[in-house]
């Protein structure tokens, strides 16, 4: 005998902590077992079929506005997210004259007990934030700015 469905109360069909155990299908409807309608259960006696309809409508009817404190309440959490962030990353700068150590870029060939970092490099010019040019010891500018992401200062 198939299970029958009822739809929840007045929250909306939104999915409850802890609630009351009965099972919960996806669309905020309570499944009511065929036991429930032969042994005339209250909560069979108590269903009508007027008031769930109505219940379905305002459901709908309410649809919009659950969908409006969702996109509300991750926008809240992005914009908390994002102050976090702000507040806790470090700025990086080099400047002219800094030495520095490069990622070595390409692995091949390299045992896993190979230098990660190679250099030292001088730091010669700052194009713009976050990138710069490089000079080998002897002076050789290399031929492309590097991301200060692949970069880290050198203390002799």
């Amino acid at each position: 005998m198939p299970k029958r469905e009822e739809v929840r109360g007045d929250d909306g069909g939104e999915p409850e902590l802890g609630g009351d155990g009965g099972e919960k299908s996806r669309f905020g409807t309570r499944q009511v077992l065929p036991s429930e309608l032969t042994l005339r259960s209250p909560r069979a006696t108590m269903y009508c079929e007027a008031v769930q309809d109505q219940l379905r409508r305002d459901d709908l009817d309410y649809l919009e506005e659950r969908r409006r404190r969702a996109a509300l309440r991750a926008a809240r959490y992005q914009q908390s997210l994002r102050r976090y962030h702000q507040r806790h990353v470090r700025a990086r700068s080099l400047c002219v004259d800094d030495l520095v150590l490069r990622r070595v870029q390409t692995r091949a060939g390299l045992s896993k007990l190979s230098p990660m970092w190679e250099g030292p490099y001088r730091v010669i010019g700052v194009p713009r934030l976050g990138s710069v040019r490089l000079a080998t010891g002897d002076g050789t500018e290399l031929p492309n700015p590097w991301n200060i992401e692949h970069l880290r200062r050198f203390y002799p």
